[in-house]
């Protein structure tokens, strides 16, 4: 058996191969067989693509009293690959999330930034935050930018 597999595009895809087998008497005095053989490509999208952010960087300047579970501003993030791989989710960058968890949450589909407790000017007049996007698909890699 020989299989000839051209393309004429290149494209990031891992192929699976499965083969199916069937055999089929010709009649119940032969001892022929018939044989199919089919050949079924799964194609399936490579993680090779970290998400994109629109920006590099967001800014957001906001009054002291900004309302409390108040959406700050949403980022947003895009990916080249598809399925899983392209669904892009957003969360604090570690460093973030442990300095600034209590006042900053990014909600996890959207990338809407929110207020989780008051501001107090006096205590803190600027804050630099870093968003994390990744994708679901597996082998992820965070890319983030800046909330300054």
């Amino acid at each position: 058996m020989f299989i000839h597999f051209i393309y004429n595009k290149s494209f990031d895809y891992i192929f699976d191969c499965m083969s199916v087998v069937d055999w089929q008497p010709l009649s119940y005095t032969d001892c022929y067989c018939k044989c199919a053989s089919c050949v079924v490509w799964l194609v399936q999208d490579a993680n090779d693509h970290a998400p994109v952010f629109d920006r590099p960087a967001y800014n957001a300047t906001v009054p002291e009293d900004f309302p409390v579970n108040g959406v700050l501003l949403t980022v947003h993030a895009s990916d080249a690959d598809r399925g899983p791989n392209a669904e892009v989710v957003y969360s604090l960058a570690s460093s973030t999330a442990a300095e600034y968890g209590h006042l900053f949450a990014v909600e996890l589909v959207s990338g809407a930034l929110t207020l989780r407790q008051s501001l107090d000017y006096e205590m803190a007049a600027v804050y630099s935050l870093l968003v994390a996007a990744s994708d679901r698909g597996p082998s992820p890699t965070p890319v983030y930018t800046k909330v300054p």
